[in-house]
């Protein structure tokens, strides 16, 4: 299987994060995908379009399949459009969903939803990162392809514990802590990467 041509499409949500790949490979009609974050802060209008296009091309490309999530980190501007998604697409399946911070509140509830549709639900640990300094080389968390010719997904790093915080009890104390603690994810194909940050 080589692969022979890669998407990385940056959705319009407003404030917010989407970012759609898409992977094909010379061996098989149906295309590989990977969502990293889906969400927006506001009633953006753009993003009804965005969901209908998104799950047209999921449908259509990937019967339904979506290969990877993830959610770099727990603010819903990250992650409250994955259930208007999964609504459009009630049978869709999910290889591997991986997230950063912790599972509270509303985060938690969609990431239960994700499991219905999903085996494998796995955070991110502590300060992880797919790099070895000792070795200096990249491990990935998920790749496709055969040795030559890979696409890899690579954890630059995620969960950086929070040592500074602004006034206790407002929500940019929050918004602050889950943001320096989110995962930033490389893609990396034939010596290109692209990045992805929460």
């Amino acid at each position: 299987m080589a692969i022979t041509r890669i998407d990385f499409q940056v959705f319009d949500v407003g404030q917010g994060s989407c970012n759609y790949v898409r992977i094909w490979d010379d061996a098989s009609p149906r295309v590989q995908n990977v969502l990293i974050d889906l969400g927006t802060h506001s009633r953006h209008a753009e993003c009804e379009e965005v969901m209908n296009t998104l799950a047209t091309e999921i449908t259509e490309e990937s019967g339904g399949h979506i290969d990877v999530v993830v959610i770099t980190h727990g603010d819903g501007d990250h992650y409250n459009l994955v259930l208007p998604l999964l609504e459009r697409l009630p049978d869709a399946t999910i290889g591997n969903v991986f997230y950063g911070t912790a599972r509270t509140g509303r985060f938690d509830e969609v990431l239960k939803t994700l499991e219905r549709h999903c085996p494998f639900v796995t955070p991110f640990g502590p300060s992880e990162t797919d790099y070895d300094p000792a070795s200096g080389t990249w491990g990935s968390f998920w790749s496709t392809g055969v040795a030559g010719n890979m696409v890899n997904l690579r954890l630059l790093v995620a969960n950086i514990p929070c040592t500074t915080y602004l006034a206790s009890g407002t929500n940019a104390t929050r918004d602050y802590r889950f943001n320096t603690q989110s995962a930033v994810v490389g893609i990396e194909w034939n010596d290109a990467w692209m990045i992805a940050a929460g």
